[in-house]
C-alpha cells in the first residue's frame, strides 16, 4: 500500500488525529511560500511539485527549489507562456486574469528545466516531454523513495510512494533506479552531509547504472552531470569550453575537480 492511501485511511479512522493535523501543517507551508498570484497559475494548470521541495518540507528542512511538473504539454506550455511574458505590458489572453504579475527573471536553460526566480523563489519548468504524466508515474521517476512525494494543486493533496515517510524519518538512502546515475551520485553526496546514510548494495546499485552509460561526447556528459537537478553544475556549465567537442576525460575531470572543490569550500 502506498504511503498516501495509508494516510487516507488512518484520516477516517482517527479524526482530529496528529497525522492530519501534520499534514495540513505541511501543506500550510508549501502554499505559504509561493507568491500567491503564481499559486492561482499553478492551480488553474493542475501543476505538480515532486522531488526536493517536497522532501524538505516533510524533513523541516530549507526549501531552495520547487520542480514543476505537469499532466499535459498544454499545461506546461501555457505556464511557461506566462513567465517567459513576464516583463511584458501586455498579460497574454489566457492570462488574462491574472493582471497583477509578480516579478520573473528567467535564470537558466536547458534541454531538461528552465529554470526562473519568480520573486524570491527558484522555480525548474521541467521540459522532457518524458516526464509528462499522473503524479504516480512522475514520482517513479526520482532516483530515492526519500525524493518520491509530490504535492498535485489539482486534488490540494500530497502523494507519496511507498517508503518515504519512512525512509525519510530513518534518513536512509534507498536508490530505487535512474536514468541520470551520475547525477544521482552527486545527489547521494549531498544527502550524507545532511546526516544521510546509504548501504553498500545500494552503492553497488548506483555504481552498476553508471557502469551502463556509454558517454562519448561533451554533450552526452553533460546531460548525466545535468540530470533532472539542473541547478547542481550550472556555474561549471558556464564556463566549460562546450567548443571542446570530442571528451577528453583527464582534462575534463580536472575542471571539475578544481570546481566541485572551490563549491565544497563554500558549503563549508
Amino acid at each position: 500500500m502506498d504511503i498516501s492511501s495509508k494516510i487516507d485511511n488512518e484520516k477516517t479512522s482517527n479524526s482530529g488525529g496528529d497525522i492530519m493535523d501534520k499534514y495540513l501543517k505541511e501543506k500550510s507551508i508549501l502554499k505559504r511560500s509561493i507568491p500567491n498570484r503564481f499559486q492561482d497559475v499553478l492551480e488553474s494548470n493542475n501543476a505538480i511539485i515532486a522531488g526536493g521541495a517536497i522532501t524538505s518540507i516533510f524533513s523541516s528542512d530549507e526549501i531552495n527549489d520547487y520542480d514543476l511538473f505537469f499532466r499535459t504539454k498544454n499545461d506546461r506550455q501555457r505556464v511557461l507562456n506566462y513567465l517567459n511574458d513576464s516583463n511584458d505590458d501586455t498579460v497574454p489572453q489566457i492570462f488574462y486574469e491574472y493582471k497583477e504579475k509578480p516579478e520573473i527573471r528567467k535564470i537558466y536553460e536547458t534541454e531538461t528545466a528552465i529554470t526562473f526566480e519568480v520573486e524570491d523563489l527558484i522555480v525548474q519548468v521541467i521540459v522532457m516531454d518524458g516526464i509528462i504524466d499522473q503524479p504516480e508515474k512522475i514520482i517513479e521517476s526520482f532516483d530515492f523513495t526519500i525524493s518520491q512525494g509530490c504535492y498535485d494543486f489539482k486534488i490540494d493533496e500530497f502523494i507519496f510512494k511507498e517508503n518515504f515517510l519512512k525512509d525519510l524519518a530513518q534518513k536512509k538512502l534507498v536508490y530505487t533506479g535512474s536514468e541520470y546515475p551520475i547525477a544521482t551520485l552527486l545527489r547521494m553526496k549531498k544527502f550524507i552531509k545532511r546526516g544521510f546514510d546509504i548501504s553498500g548494495i545500494n552503492c553497488i546499485k548506483i555504481g552498476l547504472d553508471i557502469e551502463r552509460l556509454n558517454i562519448k561526447t561533451i554533450r552526452g556528459l553533460r546531460e548525466q552531470l545535468l540530470g533532472v537537478d539542473v541547478m547542481l553544475l550550472k556555474d561549471f556549465w558556464e564556463q566549460y569550453d562546450e567548443g571542446e567537442r570530442e571528451f577528453q576525460y583527464e582534462k575534463f575531470i580536472q575542471r571539475l575537480g578544481e570546481y566541485l572543490e572551490l563549491q565544497y569550500r563554500k558549503e563549508v
